[in-house]
């Protein structure tokens, strides 16, 4: 899925698969975040199900006595593209956690690891998600109107009711969108380290993209980081990449990889692929 030339779903598939051709499987790495990244979204999206209750609930008490018909179609709309919607949501990033924390190795070195049959979901994902963000658009809308249509009360009645099946109709979509930016963030933001290049990719909504590509001639130390017990219990932390111009400024760090699965394990790996020590930069604090 591509819109435009900043958002390509497939983009860590391509670049990884040019670094193939160049250098080589065993001298490519592709890296990606640690998975503690989607329990947010998964969160979200069980919230997301009792909204939908709720909503339901909402119009239930409100339009069924005299309108069963409406309240069976707006339930079987609801219901259908938001379940659906959850659902797959759910098992995709449950199937995606358990993967990564049965993975010996957390990071991808070798084509068959990041098929295109592997990157369908995200694509069902957007699809999905554009297609249900719109239905509830187009409901949202007809939550504004119907009590004043259908509702036989005080009009502050019915302005009471629009604006409480609205609020939690918002509050749905506000989920969704965080929802979709929070797996867009996770599935496109990677990094691709070579024998001569260490590549960053970071998407940030649909039309912003940024990359950083530092030559391995310029980095001198690559130090993983751990902080808080939670880091000791997960695996993941950050990757610090000191280069030439900040090695005399150690608090100032050129690039830092976040939220990196084992940290330690991949900054060896990532010293060896580009031939670095391990060692930390010289304290240099006593330089004035």
């Amino acid at each position: 899925m591509k819109i435009l030339e900043s958002f390509d779903t497939k983009l860590d598939i391509e670049e990884l698969n040019e670094a193939y051709k160049k250098y080589w499987e065993w001298n490519v790495l592709l890296i990606k975040r640690h998975w503690i990244k989607l329990l947010l979204p998964l969160a979200l999206t069980i919230v997301s199900i009792f909204m939908l209750l709720l909503m339901l609930y909402s119009i239930y008490i409100h339009t069924f006595d005299d309108h069963k018909i409406t309240f069976w179609i707006l339930s079987i709309l609801y219901t259908y593209t938001t379940i659906s919607w959850c659902t797959f949501v759910i098992i995709s990033i449950i199937i995606k956690i358990n993967y990564w924390t049965k993975s010996k190795i957390q990071y991808i070195e070798n084509p068959e690891s990041i098929l295109d049959a592997k990157k369908k979901w995200f694509d069902k994902f957007m699809k999905r998600t554009f297609l249900t963000f719109w239905i509830h658009v187009i409901v949202f809308i007809f939550n504004a109107s119907f009590p004043f249509i259908f509702i036989k009360t005080t009009w502050l009645w019915s302005i009471m009711v629009a604006i409480w099946i609205l609020f939690i109709n918002f509050v749905f979509l506000f989920l969704l969108n965080r929802v979709m930016y929070l797996l867009i963030e996770y599935e496109m933001t990677f990094n691709i380290c070579t024998t001569d290049w260490l590549t960053t990719y970071r998407q940030n909504w649909f039309f912003r993209s940024d990359s950083l590509k530092i030559n391995s001639s310029s980095i001198k130390v690559i130090k993983s980081t751990k902080e808080w017990i939670i880091s000791a219990l997960f695996k993941y932390w950050n990757l610090c990449i000191y280069t030439d111009w900040d090695l005399s400024v150690q608090w100032w760090k050129n690039l830092e990889l976040t939220y990196m699965p084992d940290p330690s394990s991949l900054a060896k790996r990532l010293n060896g692929l580009l031939e670095k020590n391990e060692s930390k930069p010289e304290d240099n604090s006593s330089i004035s």
